[in-house]
């Protein structure tokens, strides 16, 4: 469901995110005008973009739901910050978040790709050699499980541990990752390795960006939420879940037996209570179900809309 479109009003009646306070001087006005516009078109292209996909994937649609109130107050804030800042930008953060094989790490990695793309096709170069686009996954704060696997071994590890839960993350020191890179500082992040459940700390480094992406089961929790300027959920139904998970069991090393059997199970049913209940916080929900080339094609446009309306003049 749609909500009414927000900038349907007048400028003067928007929520009072852009320049409170103080009485607006004629640049101020200028200002706040040019926003204005800059918030409108953007409203206009995800209503195109939304009439787009309804009409090229008739039969399954790749957009499932937006809700434009708080995909537009986040973008109007947004707009604000990178007025008033004095920096050479303001990070743009984006949350992708979704259930076990839903397809949210490979539509995240596409997504960057996408606006890199875009962003060169734009003709767009960051300042200073500032990066565009730098990722951090919720996958990378996974604490050690290395020794407990090796003495259980793998199939009574996997069967007897429950990784589907936030519980299971350093998932404070993810939230500090995002926050220093928005403030613009580098951090060093862990690296997690699926095959065999180890940790190396500070493995990583990451570097501020014009577009920090998080992606992971708990992107889109709710101490998140501030910290995300656009919040994306690939919702997918359980057939498709169970395919995908065997699909890819091997190259982690999950044996397609009982223990593989009560993996799938546990995270069908940890979706649940951890990550489902994180859907209604997105802005825009997509159907990870839809044929994956119209998947990449809506996130494609999207990807433009973005770089216009953060990057561009």
């Amino acid at each position: 469901m749609l909500l009414t479109p927000l900038t349907q009003m007048s400028p003067n009646k928007l929520p009072t995110v852009l320049f409170q306070g103080k009485k607006r001087s004629q640049k101020t006005k200028q200002s706040h005008d040019q926003h204005y516009q800059k918030l409108r078109h953007f409203e206009e292209s995800i209503y195109d973009l939304i009439r787009w996909d309804k009409q090229e994937h008739k039969d399954t649609p790749v957009i499932q739901s937006v809700n434009m109130w708080t995909l537009l107050t986040a973008t109007q804030k947004f707009l604000a910050q990178q007025a008033k800042s004095k920096k050479d930008f303001i990070p743009y953060t984006l949350g992708v978040a979704g259930p076990t094989a839903s397809g949210k790490t490979t539509a995240a990695k596409n997504f960057l790709k996408f606006i890199l793309e875009e962003a060169e096709k734009l003709g767009f170069t960051p300042k200073q050699n500032t990066p565009l686009a730098t990722e951090v996954s919720s996958d990378n704060f996974y604490r050690n499980f290395y020794e407990i696997r090796k003495e259980l071994g793998t199939e009574r590890f996997l069967a007897e541990t429950n990784l589907d839960t936030w519980t299971q993350l350093h998932f404070k020191d993810f939230k500090i990752a995002v926050k220093q890179l928005k403030k613009g500082k580098k951090v060093r992040i862990p690296a997690y390795d699926m095959t065999d459940s180890s940790t190396k700390p500070n493995a990583e480094s990451r570097t501020p960006a014009h577009f920090i992406f998080t992606e992971g089961l708990f992107a889109l929790l709710k101490p998140m939420k501030k910290l995300l300027n656009l919040k994306v959920y690939f919702d997918v139904d359980h057939k498709t879940i169970t395919e995908r998970f065997w699909r890819r069991a091997e190259e982690r090393n999950i044996p397609r037996n009982e223990s593989g059997e009560k993996l799938l199970a546990s995270a069908l049913e940890m979706q649940q209570y951890h990550v489902e209940p994180t859907k209604p916080h997105a802005d825009i929900v997509f159907n990870s179900s839809a044929d994956l080339q119209a998947i990449n094609n809506t996130l494609r446009r999207l990807a433009k809309i973005l770089v216009q309306t953060t990057c561009m003049p």
